[in-house]
């Protein structure tokens, strides 16, 4: 709230960012700890300790954020984060160049999308399993279908300061609708979560204006909402329990039990800090350097890339680095394979 009313900016990353670290690094813990599990599960000390470095993390990330110009912006006046994008979209022969360049890209991402698809038996059988999905041989097919969120977003600068119609909201919906499939039916949080936002974005962007902070908050929470629920139920709608079906998958994922506990999210991220702690091996944002600057190079060009650059966490499911047994020694349990442990872990 200090942001937006210093800046007057409801799209300042801080409206955005800090109810999510607010949620998942204040409230959870006191929701998973609310008969004191969670401290019996990982020691008082050690829950504390690693409360200590998230805070100071989170201190260290919103100075920053509030750092910088102080300049105000006006309400309903011209997107200023984006002014400079949109005043080169000057005239009717730039906007069909900007047509094109989206149409192309999403018919990219729909053929490559689709061929994944049929490539996996179809449609029932893609997303007939637990994060399901299509197949590619390439990896370049397979994410092909990410070329959706920049084809709409640049759509929409087509559209910038005309808004969309029930046609234009029909087109971006049809252009994005291969990671709608894959958040939805594939019930993965991060490809709803992008294509929401993205929408949002979209139509803010074709708007020209910036809109309301409880216009922002309704729109971010709805998207919330849906994220939550799509993620709270994927362990019922695809259990090999019969009786799953007739239960929520709220209270396991918010309110889990004390044997549930260890597979929790938060609980992977206090893990991971401690092991890392324990073994004296920081990653110091190695995590982060490795998937936005190794990862997109072909292992055609550099096969042995991960191994090359010491990444060896990238060669398991495990999100920690470390091997099952080490786990254990350090926490006594082993932490689930796949599981987010949280960007302040993940540094």
């Amino acid at each position: 709230m200090t942001t937006y009313f210093r800046y007057g900016d409801a799209f300042h990353p801080a409206v955005f960012i800090a109810p999510l670290m607010f949620a998942g690094y204040c409230l959870w813990p006191l929701v998973l700890n609310r008969s004191g599990d969670l401290e019996f599960l990982l020691g008082s000390e050690d829950s504390a300790r690693v409360q200590g470095y998230y805070l100071a993390g989170l201190t260290a990330f919103f100075l920053s954020l509030s750092s910088g110009s102080s300049q105000r912006l006006l309400r309903q006046r011209q997107l200023s984060p984006w002014q400079s994008l949109l005043s080169t979209v000057r005239g009717q022969q730039a906007r069909r160049k900007l047509m094109k360049l989206a149409m192309l890209l999403s018919c990219v991402a729909l053929a490559a999308y689709w061929y994944s698809i049929l490539n996996a038996g179809g449609f029932d059988l893609a997303y007939s399993r637990y994060k399901g999905g299509g197949y590619a041989e390439s990896g370049y097919v397979g994410e092909a279908a990410l070329l959706a969120y920049p084809a709409v977003l640049i759509y929409a600068l087509t559209r910038q300061g005309k808004g969309f119609g029930p046609i234009d909201w029909l087109l971006v919906l049809a252009m994005i609708s291969p990671n709608l499939f894959q958040g939805t039916f594939g019930v993965r949080r991060g490809p709803l979560f992008i294509s929401l936002a993205i929408l949002f974005v979209s139509w803010v962007v074709a708007r020209g204006r910036v809109p309301g902070l409880v216009r922002t908050v309704l729109v971010v929470a709805s998207i919330l909402l849906a994220v939550g629920f799509v993620w709270t139920q994927r362990q019922v709608w695809f259990s090999d329990d019969p009786a799953a079906e007739g239960r929520s998958g709220l209270g396991s994922t918010f309110l889990p039990s004390t044997d549930e506990l260890w597979q929790n999210d938060y609980v992977s991220g206090m893990g991971s800090a401690l092991i890392t702690e324990y073994y004296d091996e920081y990653f110091w944002g190695k995590r982060w350097f490795v998937d936005l600057v190794i990862r997109p190079i072909p292992r055609q060009i550099w096969p042995n890339k991960y191994a090359d650059v010491g990444a060896h966490w990238k060669e398991g499911a495990n999100p920690t680095g470390f091997d099952e047994l080490a786990q254990i020694h350090v926490l006594g349990f082993p932490l689930p394979s796949g599981h987010s442990i949280g960007v302040l872990s993940d540094l």
